[in-house]
């Protein structure tokens, strides 16, 4: 194992990696979304919802996309997004490969 870093919550998410090195995750319940260090560190946290069991998506141009409940009872859901400055990076940087969730990698 290279690291382990506990969170607070439940993790039912497959994490983002971007170019910065950074890794950005979502814990359900009262949902946050973290950002980790290449070193697992927690560099922050943010409360975005009541719960979260969506894995996010980046763009081409490294901004999580999620959603998240708004409420108690499930009724009302919101998108949002997060500002990062990176792109996404890795043999795999998130859930099905690519925006598209394909699945496919391109030259493998």
């Amino acid at each position: 194992m290279i690291w382990s870093t506990e969170l607070e919550d439940e993790i039912v998410a497959t994490p983002i990696s971007s170019s910065n090195g950074n890794i950005y995750v979502i814990v359900r319940g009262e949902a946050k979304i973290f950002q980790l260090n290449s070193f697992g560190k927690i560099e922050s946290s943010e409360y975005i919802g009541k719960d979260s069991l969506g894995s996010p998506v980046a763009s081409e141009e490294g901004a999580p996309y999620y959603t998240v409940t708004s409420n108690d009872i499930g009724g009302r859901s919101r998108l949002g997004a997060l500002k990062t400055g990176s792109s996404p990076s890795g043999s795999w940087p998130q859930y099905g490969y690519d925006q598209s969730r394909s699945g496919r990698k391109v030259g493998v």
